[in-house]
């Protein structure tokens, strides 16, 4: 990162999957970077909600939440 010129750019963008711990990896490195979710992963997310929603009773339209995997 050093030789890509991390500590010197005007700005940063960290794409990944928002786990605690890269969180502390990219606030470390540079506090004041762009932190944009994967949408892979943010897609998981949303589709463990959307369980849960349906796990307590509520009816969410597929094409809503979409299917989910197996």
């Amino acid at each position: 990162m050093h030789r890509r010129g991390l500590a010197t750019a005007d700005e940063v963008c960290a794409v990944q999957d928002g786990a605690e711990w890269l969180q502390g990896l990219t606030d470390y490195h540079r506090f004041d970077a762009l932190r944009i979710l994967d949408f892979a992963h943010a897609a998981e997310y949303v589709a463990e909600i959307a369980e849960l929603v349906k796990g307590a009773g509520v009816t969410i339209a597929e094409k809503v939440v979409g299917e989910t995997a197996p």
